[in-house]
């Protein structure tokens, strides 16, 4: 499984590690490797769109889940806290919903305890 998500914030190193001074002094690229986890920081000109970024990583996973990117038109499960406004997104292909509080329309709903039920929702897609 691969996760991409995407944010409208500028995403910032926190400056405490070598790989992170080093692509704040200007590195084009830093890899920062060890026996059990890489985390690589690349430079781009501009912002590469999620075709992009699925076709890096397609042939590696089985399950790519993605945050963010409302815009584009893959399958989308809402995922809605009763705290942070029950509002739903204006999207297009949303699937299902996940959700702390109850929903009452034609969509499949999950709470947060479903999880081996979302699973196999997702599994029959």
């Amino acid at each position: 499984m691969a996760v991409i998500k995407h944010t409208s914030h500028v995403l910032d190193t926190d400056g405490e590690h070598d790989s992170d001074l080093l692509f704040s002094a200007g590195a084009e690229m830093v890899c920062a490797v060890s026996p059990a986890l890489s985390i690589h920081y690349l430079r781009h000109e501009r912002e590469p769109d999620l075709q992009e970024i699925i076709a890096q990583v397609a042939g590696t996973v089985d399950l790519i889940i993605t945050e963010g990117y409302k815009k584009e038109t893959y399958p989308k499960i809402e995922v809605l806290r009763q705290a942070t406004g029950i509002e739903f997104i204006d999207a297009e292909n949303i699937i299902a919903r996940v959700s702390d509080f109850s929903i009452d329309d034609d969509l499949p709903c999950f709470n947060f305890e479903e999880i081996e039920e979302l699973c196999r929702f997702i599994i029959s897609l």
